[in-house]
Protein backbone atom coordinates (compact mmCIF):
# COMPACT_ATOMS: atom_id res chain seq x y z
CA UNK A 1 0.00 0.00 0.00
CA UNK A 2 1.16 3.87 -0.70
CA UNK A 3 0.81 6.43 2.10
CA UNK A 4 -2.38 7.79 -0.09
CA UNK A 5 -4.06 4.28 0.71
CA UNK A 6 -2.82 4.43 4.34
CA UNK A 7 -4.19 7.89 5.21
CA UNK A 8 -7.24 6.59 3.30
CA UNK A 9 -7.55 3.46 5.92
CA UNK A 10 -6.56 6.38 9.17
CA UNK A 11 -9.05 8.13 7.67
CA UNK A 12 -12.06 5.54 7.64
CA UNK A 13 -11.00 4.11 11.14
CA UNK A 14 -11.77 7.77 12.42
CA UNK A 15 -14.77 8.15 10.65
CA UNK A 16 -16.44 4.71 12.04
CA UNK A 17 -15.23 5.45 15.62
CA UNK A 18 -17.04 8.67 15.54
CA UNK A 19 -20.25 7.82 13.22
CA UNK A 20 -20.91 3.89 14.76
CA UNK A 21 -22.25 2.61 11.64
CA UNK A 22 -24.53 -0.51 12.48
CA UNK A 23 -23.08 -2.30 9.38
CA UNK A 24 -19.31 -1.88 9.97
CA UNK A 25 -18.08 -4.05 6.74
CA UNK A 26 -20.43 -2.38 4.81
CA UNK A 27 -19.96 1.38 5.94
CA UNK A 28 -16.07 0.60 5.01
CA UNK A 29 -16.71 -1.02 2.17
CA UNK A 30 -18.69 1.61 0.89
CA UNK A 31 -16.05 4.28 2.38
CA UNK A 32 -13.33 2.37 0.57
CA UNK A 33 -14.94 2.37 -2.78
CA UNK A 34 -14.52 -1.60 -2.61
CA UNK A 35 -11.08 -1.67 -2.12
CA UNK A 36 -10.76 -4.71 -0.57
CA UNK A 37 -7.09 -3.94 0.79
CA UNK A 38 -8.48 -0.83 2.67
CA UNK A 39 -11.43 -2.87 3.89
CA UNK A 40 -9.31 -5.61 5.51
CA UNK A 41 -6.57 -3.02 6.83
CA UNK A 42 -9.58 -0.83 8.43
CA UNK A 43 -11.08 -3.74 10.18
CA UNK A 44 -7.25 -4.73 11.33
CA UNK A 45 -7.31 -1.32 13.01
CA UNK A 46 -10.62 -1.96 14.69
CA UNK A 47 -9.66 -5.33 16.28
CA UNK A 48 -6.62 -3.79 17.85
CA UNK A 49 -8.66 -1.21 19.76
CA UNK A 50 -5.69 0.39 21.40
CA UNK A 51 -4.73 3.80 19.16
CA UNK A 52 -5.02 5.65 22.67
CA UNK A 53 -2.00 7.26 21.64
CA UNK A 54 -1.99 8.58 18.70
CA UNK A 55 -4.82 11.06 19.38
CA UNK A 56 -5.28 13.23 22.16
CA UNK A 57 -9.02 12.64 21.84
CA UNK A 58 -9.48 8.95 21.47
CA UNK A 59 -9.40 8.47 25.48
CA UNK A 60 -12.81 7.17 24.58
CA UNK A 61 -11.29 4.80 22.11
CA UNK A 62 -12.40 1.55 23.63
CA UNK A 63 -15.86 2.77 25.27
CA UNK A 64 -17.08 3.66 21.26
CA UNK A 65 -15.72 -0.04 20.03
CA UNK A 66 -17.57 -1.80 23.08
CA UNK A 67 -20.94 0.15 21.23
CA UNK A 68 -20.13 -0.46 18.17
CA UNK A 69 -19.22 -4.54 18.59
CA UNK A 70 -22.63 -6.25 20.28
CA UNK A 71 -21.77 -8.50 22.89
CA UNK A 72 -21.29 -11.98 20.82
CA UNK A 73 -21.00 -14.61 23.87
CA UNK A 74 -24.14 -15.89 23.07
CA UNK A 75 -23.04 -17.97 20.18
CA UNK A 76 -21.26 -19.77 22.59
CA UNK A 77 -22.72 -22.60 23.86
CA UNK A 78 -20.17 -25.42 24.87
CA UNK A 79 -21.03 -28.54 27.31
CA UNK A 80 -17.84 -28.31 29.00
CA UNK A 81 -17.72 -24.74 29.98
CA UNK A 82 -19.52 -21.96 31.20
CA UNK A 83 -19.20 -18.50 30.86
CA UNK A 84 -18.89 -16.60 34.06
CA UNK A 85 -18.35 -12.93 32.88
CA UNK A 86 -16.21 -10.89 30.60
CA UNK A 87 -12.66 -10.13 31.61
CA UNK A 88 -11.04 -8.20 28.76
CA UNK A 89 -11.74 -7.18 25.15
CA UNK A 90 -9.04 -6.14 22.52
CA UNK A 91 -7.37 -7.47 19.81
CA UNK A 92 -9.38 -10.00 17.70
CA UNK A 93 -12.06 -10.84 20.19
CA UNK A 94 -12.96 -10.60 23.67
CA UNK A 95 -11.90 -13.23 26.70
CA UNK A 96 -14.17 -14.63 29.52
CA UNK A 97 -13.65 -16.19 32.71
CA UNK A 98 -15.73 -19.70 33.00
CA UNK A 99 -15.59 -22.69 34.45
CA UNK A 100 -15.37 -26.37 32.89
CA UNK A 101 -18.37 -28.24 33.72
CA UNK A 102 -17.95 -31.88 32.77
CA UNK A 103 -15.61 -32.91 35.29
CA UNK A 104 -16.03 -33.86 38.87
CA UNK A 105 -13.62 -31.05 39.75
CA UNK A 106 -14.65 -27.08 38.92
CA UNK A 107 -11.80 -24.98 37.80
CA UNK A 108 -11.49 -21.96 36.38
CA UNK A 109 -10.26 -21.35 32.80
CA UNK A 110 -9.96 -18.22 30.17
CA UNK A 111 -11.80 -18.69 27.09
CA UNK A 112 -11.09 -16.21 24.06
CA UNK A 113 -13.86 -15.96 21.26
CA UNK A 114 -13.55 -14.12 17.81
CA UNK A 115 -15.35 -10.81 17.69
CA UNK A 116 -18.12 -11.90 15.11
CA UNK A 117 -18.49 -8.01 14.14
CA UNK A 118 -15.27 -8.48 13.06
CA UNK A 119 -14.68 -11.51 11.79
CA UNK A 120 -13.10 -11.22 8.12
CA UNK A 121 -10.86 -13.44 6.79
CA UNK A 122 -7.99 -12.17 7.73
CA UNK A 123 -9.34 -12.00 11.17
CA UNK A 124 -10.37 -15.72 11.27
CA UNK A 125 -6.41 -16.95 10.04
CA UNK A 126 -5.15 -14.60 12.57
CA UNK A 127 -7.06 -16.27 15.35
CA UNK A 128 -6.23 -19.99 14.03
CA UNK A 129 -2.63 -18.69 13.92
CA UNK A 130 -2.89 -17.68 17.44
CA UNK A 131 -4.42 -20.97 18.51
CA UNK A 132 -1.06 -22.71 16.64
CA UNK A 133 0.87 -20.82 18.58
CA UNK A 134 -0.43 -21.35 22.08
CA UNK A 135 -0.64 -24.97 21.33
CA UNK A 136 2.88 -25.16 20.62
CA UNK A 137 3.90 -23.45 23.56
CA UNK A 138 5.46 -25.29 27.02
CA UNK A 139 6.99 -23.08 29.23
CA UNK A 140 6.03 -21.49 32.69
CA UNK A 141 6.00 -17.78 32.37
CA UNK A 142 3.36 -18.57 29.57
CA UNK A 143 0.17 -18.46 29.89
CA UNK A 144 -0.68 -22.33 29.32
CA UNK A 145 -2.99 -23.66 26.25
CA UNK A 146 -5.82 -26.17 27.40
CA UNK A 147 -8.17 -26.56 24.65
CA UNK A 148 -9.46 -24.89 21.24
CA UNK A 149 -12.38 -25.44 18.98
CA UNK A 150 -15.50 -24.15 16.90
CA UNK A 151 -19.29 -24.05 18.09
CA UNK A 152 -22.25 -25.37 16.54
CA UNK A 153 -22.57 -21.71 15.57
CA UNK A 154 -19.72 -21.02 14.20
CA UNK A 155 -17.79 -19.36 17.20
CA UNK A 156 -14.11 -19.61 17.06
CA UNK A 157 -12.23 -20.02 20.73
CA UNK A 158 -9.63 -20.81 22.71
CA UNK A 159 -9.38 -21.94 26.44
CA UNK A 160 -6.22 -20.44 28.53
CA UNK A 161 -4.95 -20.82 31.77
CA UNK A 162 -6.90 -18.56 34.13
CA UNK A 163 -3.78 -15.68 35.55
CA UNK A 164 -5.13 -14.56 38.81
CA UNK A 165 -3.34 -11.74 39.30
CA UNK A 166 -1.91 -7.67 38.05
CA UNK A 167 0.05 -6.16 35.35
CA UNK A 168 4.07 -6.16 36.18
CA UNK A 169 3.22 -2.79 36.43
CA UNK A 170 0.86 -2.82 38.61
CA UNK A 171 2.56 -5.54 40.45
CA UNK A 172 6.25 -3.13 41.17
CA UNK A 173 4.65 0.16 42.13
CA UNK A 174 1.90 -1.89 44.61
CA UNK A 175 4.61 -3.88 46.54
CA UNK A 176 7.45 -0.88 46.13
CA UNK A 177 9.77 -3.12 44.55
CA UNK A 178 13.39 -1.79 44.62
CA UNK A 179 15.29 -2.12 41.64
CA UNK A 180 17.44 -4.86 41.81
CA UNK A 181 13.47 -6.64 42.54
CA UNK A 182 12.03 -5.35 39.48
CA UNK A 183 15.16 -6.75 37.46
CA UNK A 184 14.72 -10.48 39.06
CA UNK A 185 11.09 -9.80 38.35
CA UNK A 186 11.68 -8.73 34.41
CA UNK A 187 13.96 -12.30 34.07
CA UNK A 188 11.08 -14.04 34.37
CA UNK A 189 9.32 -11.76 31.30
CA UNK A 190 12.47 -12.45 29.55
CA UNK A 191 12.88 -16.12 29.94
CA UNK A 192 9.42 -16.19 28.10
CA UNK A 193 10.20 -14.43 25.30
CA UNK A 194 13.15 -16.02 24.59
CA UNK A 195 11.93 -19.48 25.06
CA UNK A 196 9.30 -18.06 22.26
CA UNK A 197 11.85 -16.96 20.08
CA UNK A 198 13.94 -20.31 20.55
CA UNK A 199 10.44 -21.86 18.72
CA UNK A 200 10.47 -19.37 16.43
CA UNK A 201 7.55 -17.35 17.68
CA UNK A 202 7.88 -13.78 17.43
CA UNK A 203 5.21 -11.95 19.75
CA UNK A 204 5.05 -8.38 18.49
CA UNK A 205 2.65 -6.91 21.41
CA UNK A 206 4.47 -7.30 24.55
CA UNK A 207 3.37 -4.94 26.89
CA UNK A 208 2.07 -4.55 30.51
CA UNK A 209 -1.50 -5.49 29.92
CA UNK A 210 -0.17 -8.73 28.58
CA UNK A 211 2.35 -9.39 31.17
CA UNK A 212 0.46 -10.30 34.67
CA UNK A 213 2.12 -11.03 37.71
CA UNK A 214 0.04 -13.69 40.24
CA UNK A 215 0.07 -13.71 44.13
CA UNK A 216 3.45 -16.09 44.20
CA UNK A 217 5.32 -13.38 42.37
CA UNK A 218 5.11 -15.58 38.89
CA UNK A 219 5.06 -13.68 35.83
CA UNK A 220 2.65 -14.81 32.58
CA UNK A 221 3.04 -13.49 29.35
CA UNK A 222 -0.37 -13.42 27.66
CA UNK A 223 -1.96 -12.65 23.95
CA UNK A 224 -0.46 -14.07 20.87
CA UNK A 225 -2.98 -12.57 18.75
CA UNK A 226 -0.60 -10.85 16.77
CA UNK A 227 2.56 -13.28 17.21
CA UNK A 228 4.09 -14.38 13.73
CA UNK A 229 5.96 -17.32 12.82
CA UNK A 230 9.81 -16.53 12.33
CA UNK A 231 10.37 -17.40 8.11
CA UNK A 232 12.57 -20.27 8.12
CA UNK A 233 12.36 -20.52 4.71
CA UNK A 234 14.47 -17.78 4.46
CA UNK A 235 16.72 -18.99 7.34
CA UNK A 236 16.63 -15.38 9.04
CA UNK A 237 15.05 -14.32 11.79
CA UNK A 238 12.12 -12.42 10.12
CA UNK A 239 8.25 -11.93 10.08
CA UNK A 240 6.22 -10.97 7.25
CA UNK A 241 5.32 -7.27 7.46
CA UNK A 242 2.23 -5.82 9.03
CA UNK A 243 0.80 -2.50 11.12
CA UNK A 244 -0.77 -4.27 14.00
CA UNK A 245 0.26 -3.13 16.99
CA UNK A 246 0.13 -1.05 20.46
CA UNK A 247 1.96 2.06 19.18
CA UNK A 248 2.99 3.34 22.13
CA UNK A 249 5.19 -0.25 22.75
CA UNK A 250 6.30 -0.14 19.42
CA UNK A 251 9.88 -0.86 17.49
CA UNK A 252 10.97 1.62 14.88
CA UNK A 253 10.98 -1.35 12.21
CA UNK A 254 6.97 -1.51 13.09
CA UNK A 255 6.18 2.35 12.76
CA UNK A 256 7.92 2.43 9.68
CA UNK A 257 6.32 -1.23 7.97
CA UNK A 258 9.84 -2.96 8.33
CA UNK A 259 10.22 -6.05 8.55
CA UNK A 260 10.27 -7.36 11.75
CA UNK A 261 12.97 -9.16 13.25
CA UNK A 262 13.49 -10.60 17.04
CA UNK A 263 15.04 -7.05 17.91
CA UNK A 264 11.54 -5.86 17.54
CA UNK A 265 10.56 -7.71 20.75
CA UNK A 266 14.02 -7.06 22.67
CA UNK A 267 13.09 -3.14 21.93
CA UNK A 268 9.37 -3.61 23.26
CA UNK A 269 10.86 -5.63 26.20
CA UNK A 270 13.35 -2.34 26.69
CA UNK A 271 10.31 -0.19 26.88
CA UNK A 272 8.46 -2.75 29.22
CA UNK A 273 11.54 -2.25 31.39
CA UNK A 274 12.52 1.67 30.98
CA UNK A 275 8.60 2.14 32.65
CA UNK A 276 8.88 0.08 35.46
CA UNK A 277 12.05 0.97 36.05
CA UNK A 278 11.97 4.58 35.25
CA UNK A 279 8.23 5.16 36.09
CA UNK A 280 7.29 6.24 32.30
CA UNK A 281 7.90 5.34 28.52
CA UNK A 282 10.69 7.25 27.51
CA UNK A 283 8.59 8.97 24.59
CA UNK A 284 5.61 9.19 26.61
CA UNK A 285 4.77 12.78 26.52
CA UNK A 286 5.18 12.94 22.71
CA UNK A 287 2.06 10.07 22.19
CA UNK A 288 -0.53 12.47 22.05
CA UNK A 289 1.04 13.81 18.65
CA UNK A 290 1.53 10.69 16.49
CA UNK A 291 4.32 12.30 14.04
CA UNK A 292 5.97 14.18 17.02
CA UNK A 293 6.18 10.43 18.64
CA UNK A 294 7.46 8.63 15.54
CA UNK A 295 10.12 11.00 14.97
CA UNK A 296 11.32 10.93 18.52
CA UNK A 297 10.91 6.75 18.22
CA UNK A 298 12.49 6.47 15.15
CA UNK A 299 16.01 9.18 16.21
CA UNK A 300 15.98 7.75 19.31
CA UNK A 301 16.05 9.19 23.24
CA UNK A 302 18.91 12.16 23.17
CA UNK A 303 19.30 12.26 26.84
CA UNK A 304 20.20 9.91 29.55
CA UNK A 305 17.03 7.43 30.97
CA UNK A 306 17.97 8.38 34.55
CA UNK A 307 17.80 12.48 33.50
CA UNK A 308 13.78 12.00 32.78
CA UNK A 309 13.32 11.53 36.56
CA UNK A 310 13.34 15.15 36.98
CA UNK A 311 9.82 15.44 35.26
CA UNK A 312 8.21 12.99 38.09
CA UNK A 313 7.95 15.13 40.90
CA UNK A 314 9.78 14.58 44.69
CA UNK A 315 12.76 15.90 44.04
CA UNK A 316 15.00 13.97 47.13
CA UNK A 317 13.11 10.78 45.95
CA UNK A 318 14.21 11.67 42.62
CA UNK A 319 18.06 12.15 43.53
CA UNK A 320 18.34 8.99 45.57
CA UNK A 321 16.96 7.09 42.87
CA UNK A 322 19.02 8.61 39.66
CA UNK A 323 22.23 7.91 41.51
CA UNK A 324 21.37 4.10 41.44
CA UNK A 325 20.25 4.41 38.15
CA UNK A 326 23.35 6.45 36.80
CA UNK A 327 26.33 4.46 34.82
CA UNK A 328 24.99 0.45 34.56
CA UNK A 329 21.17 1.03 34.11
CA UNK A 330 21.50 4.04 32.04
CA UNK A 331 23.43 2.42 29.48
CA UNK A 332 21.71 -0.94 29.60
CA UNK A 333 18.29 0.90 29.20
CA UNK A 334 20.11 3.15 26.42
CA UNK A 335 20.72 0.02 24.55
CA UNK A 336 17.90 -2.24 24.69
CA UNK A 337 15.76 0.74 22.92
CA UNK A 338 18.15 1.69 20.43
CA UNK A 339 16.53 2.79 17.08
CA UNK A 340 19.61 1.27 15.18
CA UNK A 341 19.06 -2.90 15.66
CA UNK A 342 22.66 -2.57 15.18
CA UNK A 343 23.41 -1.36 18.56
CA UNK A 344 21.04 -2.94 20.29
CA UNK A 345 20.90 -5.81 21.43
CA UNK A 346 20.54 -9.08 19.21
CA UNK A 347 19.21 -11.97 21.55
CA UNK A 348 16.82 -12.11 24.59
CA UNK A 349 19.91 -14.17 25.93
CA UNK A 350 22.10 -10.81 25.84
CA UNK A 351 19.85 -9.10 27.40
CA UNK A 352 19.05 -11.06 30.17
CA UNK A 353 23.43 -11.57 30.57
CA UNK A 354 23.65 -8.19 31.19
CA UNK A 355 20.58 -7.91 33.52
CA UNK A 356 22.36 -10.81 35.69
CA UNK A 357 25.70 -8.98 35.28
CA UNK A 358 24.43 -6.03 36.83
CA UNK A 359 22.23 -7.76 39.62
CA UNK A 360 25.86 -9.61 40.50
CA UNK A 361 28.15 -7.25 40.63
CA UNK A 362 30.29 -7.75 37.05
CA UNK A 363 31.09 -5.39 34.08
CA UNK A 364 27.69 -4.46 31.90
CA UNK A 365 28.67 -5.00 28.34
CA UNK A 366 26.28 -2.50 27.47
CA UNK A 367 28.54 0.06 29.18
CA UNK A 368 31.71 1.57 27.79
CA UNK A 369 34.18 1.12 30.81
CA UNK A 370 37.34 1.93 31.89
CA UNK A 371 40.11 -0.15 33.91
CA UNK A 372 38.85 1.71 36.97
CA UNK A 373 35.57 0.60 36.45
CA UNK A 374 36.75 -3.12 36.60
CA UNK A 375 38.73 -2.33 39.34
CA UNK A 376 35.69 -1.19 41.21
CA UNK A 377 33.49 -4.20 40.63
CA UNK A 378 36.12 -6.47 41.62
CA UNK A 379 36.21 -4.73 44.52
CA UNK A 380 32.98 -4.87 45.68
CA UNK A 381 32.34 -8.14 44.63
CA UNK A 382 35.17 -9.15 46.69
CA UNK A 383 35.32 -7.29 49.76
CA UNK A 384 36.90 -9.66 52.33
CA UNK A 385 39.53 -10.15 50.11
CA UNK A 386 39.91 -6.51 49.06
CA UNK A 387 40.01 -5.82 53.36
CA UNK A 388 42.32 -8.14 53.70
CA UNK A 389 44.46 -7.12 51.08
CA UNK A 390 44.34 -3.56 52.19
CA UNK A 391 45.53 -4.77 56.14
CA UNK A 392 48.44 -6.59 54.45
CA UNK A 393 49.73 -3.94 52.23
CA UNK A 394 49.28 -1.61 55.16
CA UNK A 395 51.45 -3.59 57.56
CA UNK A 396 53.96 -4.40 54.77
CA UNK A 397 54.24 -0.74 54.96
CA UNK A 398 54.05 -0.16 58.03
CA UNK A 399 56.84 -2.64 58.68
CA UNK A 400 59.10 -1.12 56.05
CA UNK A 401 58.52 2.14 57.25
CA UNK A 402 59.34 0.76 60.69
CA UNK A 403 62.76 -0.63 59.24
CA UNK A 404 63.91 2.18 57.43
CA UNK A 405 63.50 4.30 60.65
CA UNK A 406 65.42 1.67 63.11
CA UNK A 407 68.29 1.28 60.21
Amino acid sequence: MDSASYQKVEEIYYQVLDNKPDDIKAYIAEKANGDAQIVDKVMSLLAVGDYKTYNKTANNVMANLSEIISDHSGGFESERYQLLEKIGEGGMGSVYLAKRIDEEVEHKVAIKLINTALSSNANIERFKKERQILASLDHENIARFIDAGTTDAGVLYVVMEYIEGISIKQYCLQNKLPIKQKFTLFLQLCNAIDYAHKNFIIHRDIKPTNILVNKEGKVKLLDFGIAKLIDEDAQQMVATVTKIMTPAYASPEQLLGKKITVQSDIYTLGIVLFEIIIGCRPYQKHEADSHSFQLKVINGINTKPSHLLDDLGDQQKVLSHKHVLKGDIDALLTKVIHPDTKHRYETVYELKSDISNYLHGFPVKARKANSWYFLRLFIKRNKLIATLSSISLAIIIGFSVYSYLQN
